[in-house]
């Protein structure tokens, strides 16, 4: 007797289906690959101007609120081509490589500073950056990345091999949906990291207070 599929279940072999047969296609295809503005001296940096995003300020797959660098204003003229937009993705290219975060309008116009690669993609109306951050932050392109990464000390990536990696390219919609539960995961993450910070410097202060407290105590009962 030939066994007949629940329509409900046919769907989801179709859609199984379509995903194993999404398209691969190179990374450099999808995105305009393009490296970090020149390393400055020290003293070329200011502590007000335009934010320069460097490796440390990648956390969580987004950027910190205040990068600790800036250059001053009038040099954004001249450094404007390293200037992220929203939608942009930042990976480190060396020490830990790999590391990536995506900008979003709170960053528009910083630059992106040495030891950072920045992805653009190309047409946004077929690849969506938040799935593009999940699937390079993914174990297998992690991996991928980590054996072309070159150096035995320190590593560095190349952007000529960065742009061969290999991204699996679903619909958009199903690259909306992988987008949009990561999104929503890492929000999660940042929330209870914020909470998990300020408990902790809760229980510093009340140390401190109650610390003192009892050594005044000890103070007056000596006397």
């Amino acid at each position: 007797m030939e066994s007949v599929n629940h329509p409900r279940e046919a769907g989801a072999s179709r859609e199984a289906g379509r995903s194993r047969s999404a398209p691969t296609v190179p990374l450099g295809e999808i995105c305009d690959v393009q490296s970090g503005m020149p390393a400055l001296k020290p003293d070329q940096y200011a502590a007000e101007g335009l934010p320069v995003i460097h490796p440390v300020d990648l956390v969580d797959h987004r950027l910190t609120a205040s990068p600790s660098r800036h250059v001053p204003v009038h040099e954004a003229e001249r450094l404007r081509r390293y200037a992220v937009t929203v939608g942009d993705l930042l990976m480190t290219r060396s020490g830990t490589v790999g590391r990536v975060a995506l900008t979003t309008p709170d960053e528009q116009g910083w630059l992106h500073g040495p030891s950072l690669i920045r992805l653009r993609v190309r047409t946004p109306e077929s690849v969506d950056p938040e799935y593009l951050l999940a699937f390079l932050s993914s174990s297998a392109s992690q991996e991928w990345i980590g054996r072309a990464a070159a150096g035995s000390t320190i590593q560095h990536l190349s952007m000529r091999l960065l742009a061969e990696l290999p991204v699996r390219l679903p619909g958009l919609a199903e690259q909306r949906r992988v987008g949009r539960t990561l999104r929503a995961l890492d929000e999660k993450i940042r929330a209870h990291e914020a909470v998990v910070r300020a408990t902790r410097e809760l229980r510093d202060a009340l140390t401190d207070t109650m610390t003192r407290g009892g050594e005044h105590d000890a103070e007056a009962s000596d006397r």
